[in-house]
């Protein structure tokens, strides 16, 4: 009996082991149809979901509706092809460069860039060397001769960008010089040179007569090539006593000769130099007197006598050159405007200093 109620437990045993061997594998396969599908792997969804139904002897709705839906799904999605758009870009450092006017000093930009690039613009007194790695130019200028700053750019283009680096090169200054022995390569004492400083203002005296006034003085002041100037003339007669009786007064006879005339003037006026100031031009405008000189035949021994003269407009106008040293020779014209129009002829010397 003992024996007999072992074997039917041992069977019993067999029988719940074996029972829980196929619930285990049948929930297997049921797991790995539910990881498939969430991975979205259809074709073995649908073995695993086969395993399932043969070893649990049942179906599952969710399961089928899930399979069904990813593989409609998986026709049905066309995969479209990514496509990446890279935007070109051109970076520059610095983008303004100063020179001055030698210059030769090099100075370099850098360049970041995701594409190859060029020059599309470089005007040809600026130098660039581009970089052997394309990340640098290096920038020199050509000297500047002339006594005005000097701006350009450069372009740099690299697909549909571009960058400008602009330039800007300082003027040529003008050299100061004074008074000082310059010596030759020779350094001998013949071979020296005497170089001048040329002054920025400067004053002008000189003596400036006419044909009718001989008595004349002139100063200015200048600086540059630009300056004013007052003017003085007058006749020896002037300064002299000449009889004037009003009886006699503006009264022409026929055996006069030719009548004399006094000339005096005041004139303030514009100085231009021209040709580095070695030749000055100057105008003026001011007042002036002429007056009459007659003579009467039957006094042979009396002065001449002076009509009242009128006083009104007078111009002049002439040039002078600077010989050396400052020493300069003058000539010119002067009209007056009044019921008769007078003209004289005015010549000078003087000195610039």
């Amino acid at each position: 009996m003992k024996n007999q109620k072992r074997v039917l437990l041992l069977f019993a045993a067999i029988l719940v082991n074996v029972a829980n061997l196929f619930g285990q594998t049948a929930d297997y396969y049921k797991q790995k149809t539910q990881e498939c599908i969430t991975n979205n792997d259809c074709d073995n969804a649908q073995i695993m979901y086969d395993s399932y139904k043969d070893l649990s002897k049942q179906t599952d709705a969710e399961l089928e509706a899930a399979i069904k839906k990813c593989i409609d799904g998986k026709i049905t999605t066309v995969v479209q092809p990514v496509q990446t758009v890279v935007e070109t870009f051109i970076e520059i450092n610095p983008y303004r460069l100063t020179f001055n006017e030698k210059g030769g000093d090099e100075k370099t930009i850098i360049v970041t860039a995701n594409v190859p690039w060029i020059f599309s613009y470089k005007p040809d007194w600026i130098k660039a060397i581009i970089a052997l790695d394309s990340t640098a130019v290096k920038i020199s200028c050509e000297p500047n001769l002339i006594q005005e700053v000097r701006k350009d750019s450069i372009i740099i283009k690299g697909g549909n960008r571009e960058k400008t680096v602009y330039i800007e090169q300082s003027p040529v200054v003008k050299p100061i010089l004074t008074e000082q022995s310059v010596e030759s390569p020779s350094n001998t004492i013949d071979d020296k040179i005497k170089v001048k400083k040329e002054k920025s203002v400067r004053y002008h005296l000189q003596y400036a007569g006419s044909l009718v006034s001989p008595i004349g003085f002139a100063f200015g002041i200048s600086k540059n090539h630009l300056g004013g100037y007052l003017s003085i003339k007058t006749d020896l007669a002037s300064l002299s006593s000449v009889n004037s009786t009003s009886s006699y007064d503006a009264i022409a006879y026929a055996d006069l000769n030719t009548p004399k005339y006094i000339h005096d003037s005041f004139i303030a006026g514009f100085l231009y130099g021209i040709s580095h100031n070695r030749m000055w031009l100057y105008t003026g405008i001011g007042s002036g007197t002429y007056k009459e000189l007659y003579h009467l035949s039957n006094y042979e021994s009396a002065d001449y006598y002076e009509s009242y003269g009128e006083t009104t407009l007078e111009v002049e106008a002439g040039a002078k050159i600077v010989l050396f040293r400052g020493l300069t020779l003058s000539a010119g014209y002067n009209l007056l405007f009044s019921k008769q129009l007078f003209g004289d002829v005015q010549f000078g010397i003087g000195w610039i200093f």
